[in-house]
């Protein structure tokens, strides 16, 4: 009888440990997530279960905390400002998925006669449950988007980097998320490697031009800054 209501407790203490909304306000926080947090918390935020700390080495070491590991639609990856104990996020990726299998299927699509068809993570899983209050999501679309923000915005040409990258909302309603902390990168959706090219350059584009359409990108990289 102890031991049921001892388990029963400690259920109590999980879901609530992990009851939160899925709100995302650029510059300040996402979810219970703040530029205060600590790893400590986020297992307290989250339940200890559902968080996990890595050490990534590219060129340079970059110490994260990956939130929902095994659930696209919910997975977060917390960059920490430094590899002290005590360090606090300096940038949080939402809607999370391994580097590697993006690279995989951007090459599938780049050779479409040699692969089978196979969609993006974001398009077979449940849709990514963190939005900002504007509706602004992983998976969005460039009319969802033009919709959101009242007009056509600015985005890199693909093929680099920094591709696929909103530099401009033209001065209209999304404009002001911008400014905290807010980066959203688009990958081309499936497309013939012809009008991929075409828009495969360090040029910027209009989201209504048509060759920008024909690739039909979605949002697939969100990245919400802790700016000091």
């Amino acid at each position: 009888m102890i031991r049921a209501a001892a388990c029963l407790c400690l259920c109590a203490m999980g879901l609530a440990a992990q009851s939160h909304d899925w709100m995302i306000v650029p510059g300040e926080r996402v979810g219970p997530i703040t530029r205060d947090s600590t790893l400590d918390s986020l297992e307290k935020d989250f339940g200890a279960e559902n968080v996990h700390s890595e050490v990534v080495n590219s060129g340079y070491t970059i110490a994260s905390a990956v939130v929902y590991l095994v659930s696209p639609s919910r997975a977060l990856s917390v960059v920490w400002d430094s590899r002290a104990e005590g360090a606090h996020p300096a940038r949080i990726v939402v809607c999370y998925r391994d580097p590697s299998l993006d690279q995989a299927i951007a090459m599938e699509r780049q050779m479409p006669e040699i692969f089978p068809p196979r969609a993006h993570p974001w398009d077979v899983a449940k849709a990514c449950e963190w939005k900002t209050k504007e509706g602004i999501t992983v998976g969005a679309t460039l009319q969802e988007l033009e919709h959101l923000n009242g007009r056509p915005f600015i985005i890199m040409g693909f093929g680099w980097a920094q591709g696929g990258k909103v530099v401009s909302w033209n001065g209209r309603l999304l404009e002001a998320i911008q400014t905290p902390g807010l980066d959203l990168q688009l990958t081309e959706g499936r497309s013939t490697l012809e009008d991929r090219r075409k828009v495969s350059a360090y040029v910027s584009y209009s989201s209504d031009n048509s060759l920008m359409r024909a690739v039909a990108p979605k949002v697939s990289f969100m990245t919400i800054g802790f700016p000091k």
